[in-house]
């Protein structure tokens, strides 16, 4: 069994290419396309100079290495799972994926099973003459028709050479005919695609010409479905052979690039070179070059734009510590560099929640230094350690899977070369925290690509405790998705480890485009980062590393599946929330907004929370007093609760004091009348004599002074 990430060590990449815009123009539609004749036309006489150049004629040095990827083919019938089984015991055929570059670029030729399908459509009747007929000859801006992204960069014009390749320079050099092999190589071209850069000659015979032409839609799909534009080289000649043969290049809006290459050609490759390099010749894929029969006739190659360029997040140095982390967000990949040797790499997702499970990969296959990643899962003090790895995934690629946050707030993740004796130049980090509720089961039985258990949630988990048993998971993704699986072979954390073997197979069921097949002391595994080819449904394949031996005492696992950096699960109603972790699934996009346990769709008050605080029938976020109920008695725009006088209108102030009449203090009571004294000094009495009876006051009382009473 081949490794993917051992044969991608050999790839030479550098920094990531600074990403730019540049607005383009809409696409245009254009006539239907014309049956191809190819019958080739007679040569004519030629005296050209040969000049210092590559020979043609197979006295060529021998191509370099090109990077490929390596993933297994079984030869069984589709979904067969008894084959499937089988094809652990015998040696798979090779399927080669060239790439990916540093950009992410990939490219797959029709001689693969999951390649393009050949499909010439021939412009040369129905598409506008790009003025290239001669030798070494470049054209002026040609419109595409649409904003083309090339690594990175918008482009709606881009230059058409008769040797062979576009060039988005537009008055760069259009008359280069020593290819590089392979690319990237400075100085000009540059920021080009190489259909078939060679010395070719457009000027020799009548019906030589270069063509282009823009569709909406495109009648090739191989590539896309929405808009594309196509050039194509008619009748073009190998300096200074007389074979005539044609070839063209289809961009799509999408940013895949497709080549297509029809019969005649008599060097197939040997002295060509077919690839593409950026502007800044630091990054390029070559798909092939001066190789003999490299380039059949009837002969198609697609080159992919990443479908994760989007997700992915580069590093800023410093970063060496915690304070100065790099934020990754939920579906996010992290990409740096450990350069110089002794560099730390440290990154910082937030929000995580105390129990929340981490799933995290540092995947080194494209470096072109060192491989060997340290990855430490540090808590939200960004010092104590959760989990550390080494060496749980491809190659020495370190893999943690299913640590448990400890502390709700942020995680950190650290990354650096084990032992600090190398660089890795670059790496791409995976990571997903879970909620533990995001999480379900296999449902048996699954044991072929037919009876697949759909990735439902972030958290898959399964069990393979029969001898021979194999699990199969699906979920989709489209034509330069990125695909990555993180598995945790300890789901339990008893230290009896489950030695898993995970598979990732195109959507045949059968083709394996990437694997992972760690030991049986690692808790973690991985596979992938590997690209999707075709859109549709792919299945990963979980099995008992090789049943052969007896079955292990644990066998249970669990994983994550992630395209383009971000999790895999189903979410019905489209809220960002996994089905299992849901409280609201399938009831409103929008779940439950307020966080009041009460789904969006029957909550009264769907984004308060409380609903109506005073009861008074009107929803908190739309009440003008939401504690009052009244809310404001006298009508006076004031609520009750702020209302000086909630009873009284307060903007009476009859003795103008400055306070309202209904503050202030009630008028005092007016004073009791006083009586007035009489004659005799008695407060209101009228005076007179008062006699005594005598039986009290005897007879003697009569012969006393006589006085007056009150």
């Amino acid at each position: 069994m081949f490794d993917v990430r051992s044969i991608l060590r050999r790839s030479a990449v550098c920094l990531i290419a600074t990403l730019i815009t540049i607005a383009g123009s809409g696409a245009v539609s254009a006539q239907e396309p014309v049956k191809k004749d190819d019958d080739a036309q007679p040569r004519l006489s030629s005296d050209r100079p040969r000049d210092e150049r590559l020979d043609q004629t197979g006295s060529v040095p021998p191509p370099r290495a090109i990077p490929r990827l390596r993933a297994e083919v079984d030869q069984a019938t589709p979904f067969d799972t008894a084959e499937l089984k089988q094809q652990r015991q015998e040696p798979p055929v090779q399927l080669l994926i060239a790439g990916p570059d540093t950009f992410g670029y990939v490219s797959v030729d029709s001689n693969e099973p999951m390649g393009p399908v050949f499909n010439f459509i021939d412009i040369s009747a129905t598409g506008t003459d790009a003025g290239i007929s001669g030798l070494d000859v470049g054209s002026g801006p040609l419109a595409i028709g649409f904003p083309f992204n090339f690594y990175g960069s918008n482009f709606d014009q881009v230059a058409m050479a008769s040797n062979g390749y576009l060039n988005f320079n537009l008055a760069g050099d259009l008359t280069n005919f020593n290819n590089d092999c392979p690319v990237p190589v400075g100085p000009d071209p540059d920021n080009s695609i190489y259909v078939l850069w060679d010395d070719l000659d457009l000027g020799n015979a009548a019906g030589q010409a270069g063509f282009f032409q823009t569709f909406s839609p495109c009648p090739n799909t191989e590539g896309g479905t929405g808009d594309c534009a196509i050039f194509q080289w008619e009748n073009a000649e190998h300096w200074p052979t007389s074979a005539q043969f044609d070839f063209q290049a289809i961009l799509y809006d999408n940013g895949n690039i497709l080549m297509n290459f029809g019969p005649g050609n008599p060097e197939q490759g040997s002295g060509s070179t077919t690839g593409i390099e950026n502007a800044t010749a630091t990054d390029g894929l070559t798909h092939v070059c001066n190789s003999a029969a490299s380039v059949p006739d009837n002969f198609s190659v697609l080159f992919l734009y990443p479908g994760s360029l989007a997700a992915q997040n580069a590093e800023t140095e410093p970063n060496a510590t915690a304070a100065t982390a790099d934020a990754i967000a939920a579906g996010q990949c992290g990409v740096g560099g450990i350069s110089p040797t002794g560099d730390v790499d440290n990154w910082v997702r937030s929000g995580a929640n105390a129990g929340d499970l981490v799933f995290a990969y540092v995947d080194t296959g494209r470096s072109s230094s060192g491989f060997d990643s340290l990855l430490s899962v540090l808590e939200n003090d960004g010092v104590t350690l959760i989990e550390s790895d080494d060496a749980n995934g491809p190659g020495s690629s370190s893999v943690v899977a299913g640590a448990i946050v400890p502390t709700a707030g942020q995680v950190f993740f650290e990354v650096r070369e084990d032992g600090d004796h190398n660089t890795i130049t670059p790496y791409e980090l995976f990571q997903v925290i879970a909620d533990p509720a995001d999480t379900a089961a296999e449902a048996e039985p699954n044991d072929s690509p037919v009876t697949a258990t759909p990735v439902t949630a972030t958290v898959m988990t399964g069990d393979v405790a029969v001898t021979g048993q194999f699990d199969f998971y699906s979920f989709s993704a489209n034509a330069g998705d990125s695909i990555t699986v993180i598995m945790d072979d300890d789901p339990d954390d008893d230290t009896d480890l489950t030695d898993t073997e995970i598979q990732i197979l195109a959507p045949d069921g059968v083709t394996v485009l990437a694997n992972g097949d760690d030991n049986s002391t690692s808790d973690g595994n991985a596979a992938g980062r590997t690209i999707a080819l075709t859109d549709g449904t792919y299945f990963l394949s979980v099995d008992n590393l090789f049943n052969n031996a007896p079955i292990d005492s644990d066998t249970d696992y669990r994983f994550t599946v992630l395209v383009n950096c971000a999790r895999v699960c189903q979410d019905d109603d489209g809220d960002g929330v996994c089905n299992p972790a849901d409280l609201c699934n399938g009831d409103d996009a929008t779940g439950d907004t307020d966080g009041d346990g009460v789904c969006d769709d029957i909550d009264p008050c769907p984004v308060d929370n409380p609903d109506d605080t005073d009861g008074d029938g009107v929803c908190d976020s739309v009440d003008p007093c939401p504690t009052d109920n009244p809310d404001d008695s006298d009508g006076d725009g004031v609520c009750d609760s702020a209302d000086a006088c909630p009873g009284a209108d307060d903007t009476l102030d009859a003795n103008g004091n400055g306070t309202p009449d209904c503050q202030e203090p009630p008028p005092a009571p007016p004073p009791a009348p006083q009586p007035t004294p009489d004659a005799c000094g008695c407060n209101g009495g009228t005076g007179g004599m008062m006699v005594m009876p005598m039986t009290l006051l005897g007879m003697g009382w009569l012969r006393r002074k006589k006085r007056r009473w009150c």
